[in-house]
């Protein structure tokens, strides 16, 4: 699934995603804010790097633009119910503040090397208050790694 914000202006959309052996690209709808996997899209395989952007044409300057390149990656089974398991752990303590289980959350998708996640749990923060010098390490070291492209 693909968390979409489309800018303005935008049109002939395109995400493209590779990996080592794979290179797929496909046309989303703009007018919806999720996009899933496309059917005839390759099998997503666990633990194996995929690479993404996604291009479009502004129709102001008539130029092609891209966002920057991105990674992701898919958990195996495994490691799927080892997060599952580890987020149930962090929802059910109690007496501790909920900015900072969703630091534990945070820490947790990191160990994960699920980088967006805690990208979205961060910002999430920062849009209602400053980060505090943990939230801020983290950030820069999910940003750190995901630059390591």
């Amino acid at each position: 699934k693909f968390n979409w914000k489309g800018r303005e202006n935008t049109a002939e959309a395109k995400i493209i995603v590779k990996s080592e052996d794979s290179n797929f690209s496909f046309n989303p709808n703009l007018d919806v804010d999720t996009i899933t996997w496309p059917m005839n899209g390759p099998k997503l395989v666990p633990d194996r790097r995929y690479y993404w952007k996604v291009t479009g044409m502004n129709l102001e300057s008539m130029q092609e633009s891209s966002s920057e390149l991105r990674w992701f990656r898919i958990l195996a089974p495994r490691e799927s119910d080892e997060l599952k398991k580890g987020l149930q752990q962090i929802l059910s303590i109690k007496d501790i503040q909920p900015s900072d289980k969703t630091l534990l959350k945070a820490a947790l998708y990191y160990s994960f090397q699920l980088d967006h996640e805690v990208l979205n749990l961060l910002q999430s923060f920062g849009k209602s208050r400053e980060l505090n010098e943990s939230e801020k390490e983290l950030l820069m070291a999910v940003e750190k790694r995901m630059e390591g492209i």
